[in-house]
């Protein structure tokens, strides 16, 4: 009889066992959401923090992550998120694998940081989140001054390095100025940035170029003969544009211990992959978004993710060899605008960076004077400083043209 028992409790057990292997390998079901919703959040789970997962009653998520604070992975979801359910709210589900469904972001932020707390003893220096190699983006970044930027055509660069002695002196002796933070493309800093720094530093504007590729390792996703030397060759993929916003949080942070900028008129520029992150970052920060050499068309991250509200300037020329080379033909970034407050300007030619042209430059100029205000310490017209000094006729893309 005993031996009856205990072959029923064993087999009882094993039946226990076999239940609660089911149940622990059963994954969690995220309200109001699909299947596609369901195998995302599931994704969520494995990538790296700062990471959110973001829901709207009416089927509408989104992801964010590998960002430099909770709050920022938040807002990175939040975009994709009302995208999908445009008349829903989005709130957060998810804070770095917390769930928080029903708590405001205000109380969800510091829950969850007090839930991955270490005790004070066992961490009393913890890293600070994020990827370690972002700050280096901001020292290397390169800076061009207003009142600073010799006139006269020169080949010598007019820029600073960020982590420089002397940078630290001018932009501490200089009253706040607009300020533009310019992201280059994908094969790092070319001599179009440089031109682009100048003319537009003897503008009045403050000009701001994180450096990508300071981060050791960082991959390019340029074609092949224009990869920086020594370069590994990635393809572009949402974490490519998700590494650049990160980038431009860092110098949004940084910007606040700097008198000299006006954090009241900021702009954020892109060209073609930094284009790409200009039309994509969702913030809140910027007074406009300029963009040339990117028709938000790039397979792996079509579209825009600005808010709506926000100004944006994309400059476009219609036989660009760079984009052409890659998806056949210039697109526009007009059929994925979905009411925001676009203006697309499309000009003859197949260069991929524009800003060796008057009329280019010339619309640029109205287009940031309309979103800061005309004030007496930027021009909003070109003048002898300011205007190309190469003819406008010369359409042609060249290599350091590209990325």
């Amino acid at each position: 009889m005993s031996s009856r028992l205990t072959i029923a409790a064993l087999a009882l057990g094993f039946l226990c066992l076999c239940a609660a292997a089911v149940f622990a390998q059963t994954p969690e079901r995220v309200p109001h959401i699909g299947e596609e919703g369901q195998k995302a959040y599931q994704n969520y789970q494995t990538v790296k923090p700062n990471r959110a997962f973001v829901i709207s009653e009416g089927g509408g998520y989104g992801t964010g992550f590998d960002s430099p604070t909770p709050q920022a992975a938040i807002q990175n979801a939040s975009g994709p998120c009302r995208r999908r359910d445009p008349n829903g709210t989005c709130k957060v589900y998810s804070l770095n694998g917390h769930v928080v469904w029903g708590m405001s972001e205000a109380e969800a932020v510091p829950h969850v940081a007090r839930a991955a707390r270490p005790p004070a003893d066992t961490s009393p220096n913890p890293a600070p989140p994020g990827d370690e190699s972002v700050p280096l983006t901001w020292h290397k970044a390169r800076v061009y001054i207003p009142g600073h930027t010799p006139l006269g055509a020169t080949n010598a660069p007019v820029f600073r390095l960020m982590e420089s002695p002397e940078t630290a002196t001018l932009l501490g002796n200089i009253t706040p100025k607009a300020t533009i933070i310019y992201l280059h493309g994908c094969n790092g800093f070319h001599s179009g940035n440089e031109t682009d720094g100048r003319w537009l530093s003897r503008s009045g504007y403050l000009v701001i170029m994180p450096d990508s590729f300071a981060r050791p390792g960082r991959p390019s996703h340029c074609a092949a003969g224009l990869l920086p030397p020594g370069t590994r060759r990635d393809p572009f993929t949402p974490a490519s544009v998700e590494r650049r916003m990160s980038e431009v949080r860092y110098a949004l942070a940084q910007t606040q211990k700097l008198a000299a900028v006006d954090r009241q008129r900021l702009v954020l520029w892109g060209h073609s992959e930094g284009g790409k992150t200009a039309v994509w970052y969702p913030g809140d920060e910027f007074r406009g978004h300029v963009a040339t050499g990117d028709d938000c068309s790039t397979t792996a991250v079509p579209g825009m993710n600005t808010l709506k509200e926000k100004p944006v300037l994309v400059i476009l020329f219609s036989t660009d060899s760079s984009i052409m080379t890659s998806r056949g033909r210039v697109q526009s970034c007009t059929r994925w605008s979905e009411g925001r407050n676009l203006k697309e300007v499309r000009y003859d030619g197949s260069a991929h960076w524009p800003g060796n042209y008057a009329e280019v430059r010339a619309e640029m100029l109205t287009f940031l004077c309309a979103q800061i205000g005309r004030i007496d310490d930027v021009k909003c017209k070109l003048d002898a400083s300011t205007t190309p000094s190469r003819p406008a006729e010369s359409t042609g893309s060249r290599p350091e043209d590209q990325g």
